[in-house]
């Protein structure tokens, strides 16, 4: 077999649409590779642009130094990013440290890498299950690809090492590639707080809205025209207008804005809640006769349900619903997991058939520094426990500037507070609400398209058998061997089915991984032994709390 055949076949294994087209592609002539000084091969690169002269990939002298040095100045451990292939030379070095995780290549022009990998000299460099090649992959897409495989929990910090000659030689298709890898860090580095915060109450609340979920579904509408309502101080200019809205206008709202919807007389179609704070609960705190349907994740918080005449439970991608529903739990698909509830309530309308979708009081902000609408649950908690040393005002405005990263912009009108997460919601709903896609089919993501969920017709049958089926994944939890250290390596010696399993655990082992968060009881330290590694201590604590919900 011949070298590169090697490297295609290695390759193939984690990406077979790439392999194939490496294999067809004809090498390119813009590539130079002969022996440096020490005999070790190095390479030369034709610029992209055709003007600049070829660029040398590694030294001309000792190419194995350069790329020790280099290795050695970022303390190479976590997830490294390599922007350019080369011949190898500093990838051979990054693999022989066990810290490093995972090692992703990014490289541009399909015939140019096939022509390095006819030249590599490090043969098995790809068997490595570490290592993992994109090639001419758009910034979108790479952000997604880093997204996908940078898991913090498994690989630890990211980096970026730019082989320079290579970046030299492409300057405006390595920088939009760095980019896109700093987009993807930062939204899954906030996605793993969010888990941190969270991994916790979503198993608990998952497994008990899965087993009492009790009453039937009820169906719900087909929608033309939806009013997304939000719980921004904005909604109170907005109140009047709901009152004489048109009798083929439904009203979407999230859960915040329940109360003050509610104080003004306003029923809604549907209410929608996503989050698994106990808040959301108090938000629900109005008048039972003006609840109505809740469409919630299953993740919320399990009060939020009772308060509700009638619940469609939808859920998102968690790994463990994933699993559930490959083994036949009937759970509908509305994803929630970019945070914002009202983005939910309109991916919602629009999966319910609704052309047209406005959205009000979503101020993604606090405009003149007030935080909520007169009447949510915030702003009537901060009255009711007022007084004059500590009037409810001021209790408001503290609440906005002890936000995280809270800064003033002047740029809105009016002017407002904001955080960097804010504004990230409101691109993500600006670009969901100028979209001129057509609603989401049913089939695809109408949460009444999806096979029963649990709770619906035949419930007391959808029940039993999610309670068989959770109970049988906990025993399957039970008989996984703990996690040893490299956690990569354990992980990838591991069948796809225990790998699966693994993985469903990861947002619950983010909460073991905050500081602090052990798990164990308060004296088990005191003799100085370690506590297990997070992915251990989740997996113990899902096997115990199904086994004392469920059975």
């Amino acid at each position: 077999m011949s070298g590169v055949e090697r490297h295609l076949r290695a390759i193939e294994q984690r990406d077979a649409d790439l392999a194939d087209r490496l294999r067809r592609v004809a090498p390119a002539r813009q590539i130079s590779v002969f022996p440096a000084r020490t005999g070790v091969l190095t390479a030369e690169a034709a610029s992209a642009d055709g003007v600049m002269p070829p660029r040398l990939l590694h030294s001309r002298i000792d190419p194995q130094r350069e790329a020790e040095r280099t290795v050695a100045a970022i303390e190479p451990r976590g997830f490294i990013v390599c922007m350019g292939l080369g011949l190898g030379h500093q990838i051979a070095r990054l693999l022989q440290h066990d810290a490093v995780t995972m090692v992703l290549v990014v490289d541009y022009d399909l015939g140019m890498v096939r022509a390095l990998l006819e030249k590599l000299p490090h043969n098995g460099l790809f068997d490595d299950p570490r290592v993992n090649l994109v090639v001419d992959e758009e910034p979108r897409t790479l952000a997604h690809t880093v997204a996908d495989r940078y898991v913090p929990i498994v690989h630890g910090d990211l980096r970026v090492v730019p082989l320079r000659g290579r970046v030299d030689a492409d300057p405006e298709r390595f920088s939009a590639a760095a980019q896109a890898v700093r987009d993807a860090v930062d939204a899954s580095v906030g996605d793993f707080s969010v888990q941190q915060l969270f991994g916790r109450r979503w198993m608990r609340n998952m497994v008990i809205n899965l087993i009492h979920a009790g009453r039937p579904a009820p169906s719900l509408p087909r929608l033309s025209r939806a009013v997304v309502t939000a719980a921004g101080p904005s909604l109170d200019d907005s109140l009047p207008s709901l009152l004489r809205r048109e009798p083929h206008e439904a009203i979407v709202a999230t859960d915040s804005s329940l109360s003050a919807l509610s104080a003004a007389g306003v029923r809604p179609t549907l209410t929608v809640a996503v989050d698994a704070q106990q808040i959301s609960y108090l938000h629900a705190m109005g008048d039972p006769d003006s609840l109505g349907t809740l469409v919630a994740d299953l993740g919320v918080a399990p009060a939020v349900a009772r308060r509700f005449a009638g619940v469609h439970w939808v859920a998102g991608d968690h790994p463990l619903i994933a699993l559930l529903r490959s083994r036949g739990v009937g759970i509908p698909h509305l994803p929630t997991g970019d945070g914002s509830v009202t983005h939910t309530a309109v991916r919602l309308a629009r999966a319910l058939g609704a052309r047209e979708v406005s959205v009000i009081g979503a101020d993604f902000g606090y405009p003149r520094a007030a935080a909520y609408a007169r009447g949510c649950y915030l702003p009537v908690h901060a009255v009711q426990h007022g007084c004059r040393l500590k009037p409810a005002h001021s209790w408001l405005y503290r609440f906005v500037l002890d936000r995280p990263g809270v800064r003033w912009d002047e740029n809105q009108t009016p002017g407002r507070y904001t955080t960097a997460v804010l504004d990230r919601y409101r691109k993500q709903l600006t670009i969901a609400l100028e979209s001129d896609a057509a609603p989401t089919a049913a089939n695809a993501g109408h949460p009444d398209g999806q096979p029963s969920a649990p709770g619906s017709r035949g419930s007391t049958t959808i029940c039993t058998r999610t309670r068989a089926i959770l109970l049988e994944y906990a025993g399957q939890l039970s008989t996984m061997a703990a996690p040893t250290e490299p956690v990569w390596r354990f992980l990838s010696e591991l069948s796809a089915e225990e790998q699966n399993l693994w993985t469903t655990l990861f947002p619950l082992a983010a909460y073991y991984h905050r500081s602090g968060a052990t798990g164990s009881h308060p004296n088990a330290n005191l003799h100085g032994s370690t506590p297990p590694h997070p992915l251990e201590q989740a997996r113990r604590e899902a096997v115990q709390l199904i086994r004392q919900l469920v059975g």
